[in-house]
């Protein structure tokens, strides 16, 4: 509120003290009326020092609206929410599924039109901007991607055989691309990587690790990609171009940890011709992300831990900031050094603000998962599970 004064010297001390009266009551009341702990809001909510940093920004998220327990099982039902810019969240689905149809994911193709909805025994598409809903299949499907065009989807079921589906979605037709008979997979199956050829690249989870796949969706040949012991450093690039993976040690009681890929083998793909390999010695090498046309990537390394003591600490590790940040062509392999202080940056210019946000933490108190949407948090009862520019 802005208040100019025209006042003579003489007015000013006529009615000086009666504007300064006013001027208090007129500012108890502002704050009386604007009194943030009066309202209550239940949605959302992003904390920042600074919100400008979220206009041009598009969340995609759920919330929980309640678990249902059956059979020994706790399922979720969620609403689906979206939130432009600075705007205020927009319902656009209530109950997803509805009851007997609890979702377990929900993946945003690349044109940012359609979201896949993985339920219970059903496969749905959401269209963003229609709001149409479309029953793509039936079945128990652990998994799903788009294709780079974001034209069509690919489904692996985990049916009488493995079977593997590609939906059309401008045809609305659905078509088996390839099935492998007389072979019961479990359902840990799931897609790594599908750049619209003719082979995809599939992951099986065993216990604490998983082993990479190669499907041909023509022959139906199920290939085992190469792979070393102890190998959780292992990456495919977003184009399917290329196949990374590394020879770790992994100290005991940290399993989910890479503490010694200093060296990465790249290969190539279908053929897993060996092209090359690179690496730091004594560091510990993790892939930050690929470029759009898959031929750079942009990596990490620490400082490797000690391993011949008992006094290693896997929480200390999990936490420890890179030191080097370096910048590899493809298939050249020739590198250049990055600062720190880039790597958003470069995430941002090749992949958008969809690779900018990050589980924090769960807050207990409140049963939210915290994210990290570059420099501000967003809380959801639910998952963060999209973010793009408008």
């Amino acid at each position: 509120m802005f208040f100019v004064y025209l006042i003579t010297k003489v007015m000013l001390r006529e009615f000086l003290i009666p504007i300064i009266i006013l001027i208090f009551l007129t500012g108890c009341q502002s704050i009386t009326t604007n009194n943030p702990t009066d309202q209550t809001n239940t949605e959302p909510v992003m904390e920042s020092d600074n919100g400008q940093n979220q206009d041009k920004l598009t969340l995609l998220y759920t919330t929980l609206v309640r678990e249902i327990s059956t059979n020994g099982r706790t399922r979720p039902i969620y609403n689906l929410w979206q939130r432009m810019g600075n705007n205020e969240p927009e319902l656009l689905l209530e109950n997803v599924g509805g009851e007997n149809q609890y979702p377990h994911d929900f993946i945003l193709g690349p044109n940012q039109e359609w979201v896949i909805m993985l339920l219970e025994t059903e496969v749905q598409l959401f269209n963003l901007k229609t709001e149409e809903i479309v029953n793509v299949h039936t079945a128990n499907i652990p998994d799903a991607v788009f294709s780079p065009d974001g034209k069509s989807i690919l489904l692996i079921a985990n049916e009488e055989n493995l079977t593997v589906y590609e939906y059309d979605i401008p045809t609305r037709t659905l078509e088996v691309r390839t099935q492998i008979a007389g072979k019961k997979y479990p359902p840990e199956f799931f897609i790594e990587n599908w750049s619209g050829g003719d082979y995809v690249n599939l992951s099986l989870a065993l216990g604490e690790w998983s082993n990479p796949f190669r499907l041909n969706l023509i022959t139906g040949e199920l290939t085992d990609m190469p792979l070393a012991d102890n190998t959780p450093e292992r990456k495919i690039s977003d184009d399917g171009k290329y196949y990374f993976y590394s020879a770790n040690t992994v100290p005991a009681g940290c399993p989910f940890v890479s503490v010694m890929p200093s060296t990465l083998n790249v290969l190539k793909q279908p053929t897993d011709e060996v092209i090359g390999r690179f690496g730091e010695t004594d560091m510990v090498i993790e892939i930050v992300a690929f470029s759009p046309d898959g031929d750079a990537l942009l990596y990490t390394v620490k400082n490797k831990p000690e391993l011949e003591t008992d006094a290693f600490d896997c929480d200390e590790y999990y936490n420890s900031a890179p030191v080097l940040a370096y910048s590899l062509n493809l298939p050249e392999l020739t590198k250049r050094e990055v600062a720190l202080t880039e790597i958003d940056t470069i995430k941002e210019e090749w992949n958008g603000a969809s690779v900018l946000f990050t589980t924090k933490r769960y807050d207990n108190e409140t049963d939210e998962v915290v994210y990290k949407v570059k420099d501000e948090e967003f809380r959801t009862s639910g998952r963060l599970f999209a973010v793009y520019e408008q």
